[in-house]
């Protein structure tokens, strides 16, 4: 991982301009935390909610970026390498993706989420028996979830599917 350095504002300000045209709430937003991340690069919690902002704003090169950021300071966060995964995954980065989430599955093991996406990332590279073994496990490990019923479907669709 990268170290941060003070280029960490700067790199949410290159972040921020690049946003193009967003609803006036979401402007607002972006603008207050890029000013709170130029005055306090190290606030953790504004980093990751701006990664978010970004995310949500399709600005997904910007949010990985922002996410990579905040893991640097917070590396075991669960939930920032499960942002990270989804967000590379959405730009169709699947080795990046899988690699997010294999670190999540370090930190949790049984972790839903990234037991589910891992499955989802390898659909998406055609690994159709490494996807249903992920998904199983979802099955088994979280049986009761609304994730094990969506990998539920994910199998039945992979069955009809050959």
């Amino acid at each position: 991982m990268r170290s941060q350095a003070s280029g960490g504002a700067s790199a949410a300000s290159a972040a921020h301009a690049a946003v193009g045209p967003v609803n006036p709430g979401v402007r607002q937003r972006l603008d207050s935390l890029e000013h709170r991340l130029e005055t306090s690069p190290d606030d953790r919690e504004s980093r990751l909610q701006f990664a978010r902002l970004l995310e949500n704003s399709h600005r997904l090169p910007q949010a990985i970026e922002e996410y990579r950021t905040y893991l640097d300071g917070v590396p075991a966060d669960p939930e920032g390498w499960l942002d990270l995964g989804r967000a590379l995954a959405a730009s169709r980065d699947w080795d990046g993706a899988a690699e997010a989430m294999s670190t999540l599955l370090a930190l949790d093991p049984s972790d839903p989420s990234a037991l589910y996406n891992m499955g989802a990332i390898e659909a998406n590279r055609g690994r159709y028996e490494e996807a249903a073994t992920w998904w199983r496990r979802v099955v088994y490990d979280a049986a009761d979830s609304t994730l094990a019923k969506r990998a539920t479907a994910s199998l039945e669709r992979l069955a009809r599917a050959r």
